[in-house]
């Protein structure tokens, strides 16, 4: 995140801070990567004095084509306005997924295909199966470059406007004036 908001933004102070995703550990599906990135990036922005809030979530999602390590980054203004991008698509070996929809999490087993622990906090599960020619961290850039478009043009973008409702959802409206 820092990497990006310097080239964006350099005089803006980046601060990393946990937030709960409010879905499952292992987000399967675009659906719940997606809802994770967005309350992160929301539970970000609610903190005192944020310009910006940043979301990111990893996921397995599964479609006719195979399983895939998908990764998606949101970033919200404090004015509502939201980016939101998706990083690589890697597929994932079929045994990998199937233990992900038993209910392991990623992880834990790229860890154990690996024959070390922690490699989500490295390299990830990326990193592990192109052999470090893709890294955890480049695909986060990438996702958080393409994620900052409708913030950098704006004016080509203003669809993408998100508004909280009084539950707490968000929802995307047309507030282009």
């Amino acid at each position: 995140v820092q990497t990006v908001f310097a080239t964006f933004t350099p005089t803006l102070i980046v601060r990393g801070i946990n937030i709960a995703s409010g879905v499952p550990d292992q987000p399967l599906g675009w659906d719940d990567t997606l809802t994770g990135a967005r309350n992160r990036a929301h539970g970000a922005l609610a903190e005192a004095g944020a310009i910006y809030g940043v979301g990111l979530e990893g996921g397995v999602l599964v479609n006719e084509h195979g399983g895939w390590l998908i990764s998606i980054a949101v970033i919200v203004r404090n004015d509502a306005l939201e980016g939101v991008a998706c990083g690589g698509w890697l597929p994932l070996p079929p045994q990998v997924v199937t233990r992900v929809y038993a209910g392991e999490e990623l992880g834990y087993v790229i860890d154990a295909l690996a024959g070390e622990t922690g490699t989500k906090t490295r390299g990830g599960a990326i990193g592990f199966l192109t052999d470090g020619r893709f890294t955890r961290r480049e695909m986060w850039v990438s996702a958080l470059q393409m994620a900052l478009a409708p913030i950098i043009r704006e004016q080509l973008y203003c669809v993408l406007r998100a508004e909280h409702e009084t539950q707490g959802a968000t929802r995307v409206s047309d507030r282009c004036a």
